[in-house]
């Protein structure tokens, strides 16, 4: 039996090998997988999607990690020597650093279809004002026919040049869309946009007029909420299914003046 060391300890709890340090390697390996878990059940459930839901999973996450952090200390601080074994190491503590690095590296790139989720920051201001420069969104990257995006929804998709793009969805496969003096026509009908935001009074190029378009199979018509500043599928095209990596359920933060508030779901058009 042999003390493994307060200040050692606490400094490794910091990097989260605390309860791999006093002996304790179940708790160490359940501490790694269980939040992952509980964000993948939360993600593919559609639970974190829920307004209601997101701050407290984010407080329980907080309260989670700072036990990982605190908890190792406590341990050595009551007692007076702890076990050691054969693998407090210092490759080992490496080794678990390089595994633990690689998991949630991993997790990170591959999160949409691991969780079911997705956080984006908006870098420019195609969707103002419902979303502004530095907002935080999250993006519901599930797949099934229950979870095929509608009209009004906000999707995240990925242009030819891999670069992801969030718009507005205002055409579904088999609809006719036109455009004419900055009115949008689905199927004949003019679409009732009280989102979009004004005409821009320096815009000094003519407005792009669409003629009457037949969107095919798995094709989609986006347009950005600030029209006079949005490159979408006036310029490109429709978007074919496949590039689409989500439908955005929630602002999770707005950066303005009076600080950062949460927000729940950008308006919606109706679902026909």
């Amino acid at each position: 039996m042999q003390h493994p060391g307060r200040l050692r300890t606490i400094l490794l709890s910091l990097l989260g090998l605390g309860y791999l340090h006093v002996g304790r390697w179940r708790t160490y390996l359940m501490v790694l997988i269980a939040p992952l878990l509980a964000l993948a059940l939360l993600g593919r459930s559609g639970l974190l999607f829920e307004p209601g839901v997101l701050i407290p999973v984010a407080v329980m996450l907080v309260l989670y990690q700072l036990t990982v952090w605190i908890h190792p200390s406590v341990i050595v601080w009551r007692a007076p020597a702890v076990q050691r074994r054969g693998f407090n190491r210092w490759w080992v503590y490496l080794l678990a650093l390089a595994a633990t690095s690689a998991l949630y590296e991993g997790v990170k790139h591959a999160r949409g279809s691991l969780l079911g989720a997705q956080t984006y920051r908006i870098s420019a201001s195609s969707m103002a004002p419902t979303l502004e420069t530095g907002d935080v969104i999250l993006v519901d990257s599930r797949r099934g026919d229950r979870r095929q995006p509608g009209v009004g929804d906000i999707i995240v998709f990925r242009t030819e040049r891999g670069t992801p793009y969030v718009k507005r969805l205002v055409g579904l496969p088999g609809d006719t869309i036109s455009i004419r003096d900055r009115v949008v026509y689905r199927n004949g009908d003019a679409l009732d946009e009280p989102y979009l935001a004004p005409a821009d009074p320096q815009y000094r190029r003519p407005r792009r007029q669409v003629g009457e378009l037949v969107l095919g199979p798995g094709q989609y018509y986006v347009l950005g909420d600030n029209r006079d500043h949005s490159e979408d599928s006036r310029y490109f095209g429709p978007i074919d299914e496949t590039a689409m990596l989500g439908t955005v359920r929630l602002k999770l933060l707005r950066f303005g003046p009076e600080g950062v508030s949460v927000e729940g779901a950008p308006q919606r058009l109706d679902r026909r």
